[in-house]
């Protein structure tokens, strides 16, 4: 996460392609409230590429953020991942 926008990479390890279904990014205060939630649709993936799923965090939420939760389903796994929010993050 850079100047207000939030970036998961995801990479095709295998040798087929694969279908990620979406992308789901999730902002959370420190008390666990969500402040922000986006999805985003996927889209094939070639075997040995990345593709970045990418969406801006609004300005009101983003200073309010402790973690940002992300999900990626395709048709038969999940793939989640966290990030702990700064606040120098939300900077323009």
């Amino acid at each position: 996460m850079s100047k207000g926008k939030v970036m998961a990479m995801i990479k095709n390890t295998g040798n087929v392609h694969i279908k990620v279904q979406n992308v789901v990014f999730s902002g959370k205060a420190a008390d666990g409230k969500e402040l922000f939630s986006k999805e985003i649709a996927g889209w094939y993936i070639l075997h040995g590429l990345s593709v970045p799923y990418e969406t801006a965090v609004p300005k009101e939420v983003c200073q309010g953020l402790a973690t940002i939760e992300v999900v990626a389903k395709s048709e038969n796994l999940t793939i989640n991942g966290s990030l702990n929010v700064q606040k120098s993050m939300c900077v323009q």
